[in-house]
């Protein structure tokens, strides 16, 4: 998976932007490539745990061949800690899933 610098930063500026709480949102690819984050709201409110809103249309992005991958921040990690292990897990776990590998 390629996630570019642009999209990197809209992730990284999302998650500063929600803190002390977890940021959440779709990550929409094609061909393993990230091309356009969708900011979701954290309905719990939480720097623990997450409740993802987004536009319920989001999730019919998968029929116009998009793969879809949830991100979620995690504010209460040691500093450094790049907060896009998730996206990673989702992209592993679906593909697993399809028997992609």
């Amino acid at each position: 998976m390629v996630i570019p610098s642009a999209i990197r930063a809209e992730l990284e500026e999302h998650a500063r932007a929600e803190e002390p709480n977890e940021a959440c949102g779709l990550v929409l690819l094609r061909d393993s490539v990230a091309t356009e984050y969708v900011r979701g709201t954290n309905g719990a409110a939480s720097p623990y745990r997450f409740e993802l809103q987004v536009d319920p249309e989001a999730w019919f992005l998968e029929d116009e061949g998009y793969e879809l991958a949830v991100f979620h921040s995690h504010p209460s990690s040691p500093a450094g800690n790049v907060p896009l292990t998730f996206v990673l897990a989702a992209v592993i776990v679906e593909r697993r899933k399809t028997g992609e590998s």
